[in-house]
């Protein structure tokens, strides 16, 4: 598996991060995906009490990539794995994961953001303002934006979006890892 940082210098645009230490402090995981061993999406985790809090997926644009098996990424399928990942649960008796129970939970989160309302933002990203749309639901939160031709999609409890900032990370931002 590549270092945090090997990451981080093979994915072909900046990705973003929280900017400023804050109350998040640094990134606690760096996580990327690939498709055909081509960096397609890399995550920047933030944790509270060992507990993901706040998730930053940046995914680079489709446009230099074979469109065949290109994962769906859209604010449904960031709320899914951030309360999966927060361990909180998406309904009654949903605790032992199956095929079906997975599928209940994602029609559940389906359902309750597809019923959202979606608001207009605006995040500073390296202290340029970035037009995008935040849906809140299930006690969550999932802000969408398009920064240098990849989407950045924010996804956390609504207390860490509150005065939500971002920056293009560096090498030294995820050394620690």
């Amino acid at each position: 598996m590549p270092r945090p940082v090997d990451r981080l210098a093979r994915f072909p645009r900046p990705i973003a991060i929280v900017h400023g230490d804050g109350s998040l402090g640094p990134v606690a995981s760096l996580d990327g995906d690939a498709v055909d061993d081509e960096p397609w999406a890399i995550e920047a985790t933030y944790q509270k009490s060992g507990r993901p809090c706040l998730v930053i997926r940046t995914v680079r644009s489709s446009r230099d990539m074979n469109p065949r098996g290109l994962p769906v990424e859209d604010a449904s399928i960031q709320m899914v794995n951030f309360l999966a990942r927060a361990d909180r649960p998406l309904g009654h008796g949903l605790t032992a994961p199956s095929r079906a129970s997975s599928r209940t939970g994602f029609d559940q989160v389906r359902v309750a953001v597809n019923g959202a309302a979606v608001q207009e933002v605006e995040v500073a990203i390296d202290g340029e303002g970035v037009r995008g749309t935040r849906m809140d639901a299930l006690d969550a939160a999932v802000v969408e934006l398009a920064w240098h031709g990849q989407a950045v999609f924010v996804t956390g409890w609504p207390d860490a979006l509150q005065t939500l900032a971002l920056r293009a990370a560096t090498p030294a931002d995820v050394a620690h890892l």
